[in-house]
């Protein structure tokens, strides 16, 4: 059990210190072998995330595994207590966080969330948001809304879901949020036809 926690903390660990740094290069796809090597650098990161946790408490090492939400559009005093008490490893921004807001205002939200974090741990954390498309989009004040995602699975083209996709990170990115909570994928079958509440339809 304590082996498989301990793999848990691992993985949240290496996304944070691998991917935070890239989150400013726009994605690229790659065609890379599967039989190609690993690469020895993989090796550093991992030791690096090793000698991290050595360092951290048991107390960190499970904060880290909670994604929490704030309230309000700015870190407020409260907010800023409760990263230093708990230091969850994400935060989650909703309509009441980020709606109204402007892109330097949401940029200057998560930059404000990440130094509160890097000074009581030392991690930046993962700032993850909802930006589907359509009906369900977190950011909006001077962001592109794009189609449902039902829209895009109408059309059966993985290259313009590919290049959709694309815009709506780099725009995410942008405002320091590097965590999509989409696409998502449901099963829609002729029974659901007559509910559609019971599956997520357009938002899928």
């Amino acid at each position: 059990m304590l082996a498989t926690w301990r793999r848990i903390v691992s993985c949240c660990l290496v996304l944070m210190v691998v991917v935070l740094p890239l989150i400013t290069i726009p994605p690229l796809r790659l065609n890379v072998p599967s039989t190609q090597a690993l690469d020895p650098g993989q090796q550093d990161i991992e030791q690096r995330v090793d000698d991290l946790m050595a360092t951290m408490t048991v107390r960190q090492k499970v904060g880290q595994l909670f994604m929490a939400t704030l309230f309000g559009t700015q870190l407020s005093d409260s907010n800023a207590a409760f990263i230093e008490q708990y230091q969850p490893g994400a935060i989650a921004l909703f309509d009441f966080n980020v709606q109204t807001q402007t892109p330097s205002q949401v940029t200057a939200f998560v930059n404000a969330i990440q130094q509160s974090a890097v000074d009581n741990i030392g991690i930046p954390m993962l700032v993850a948001t909802d930006q589907e498309g359509g009906r369900v989009w977190r950011l909006q004040e001077g962001f592109t809304q794009f189609p449902d995602p039902a829209i895009l699975g109408a059309a059966a083209d993985s290259e313009v879901a590919f290049l959709v996709g694309q815009a709506m990170g780099r725009e995410i990115s942008a405002v320091g949020v590097n965590m999509n909570l989409a696409p998502v994928t449901d099963l829609h079958t002729r029974d659901d036809a007559l509910n559609p509440y019971r599956v997520l339809n357009h938002r899928t």
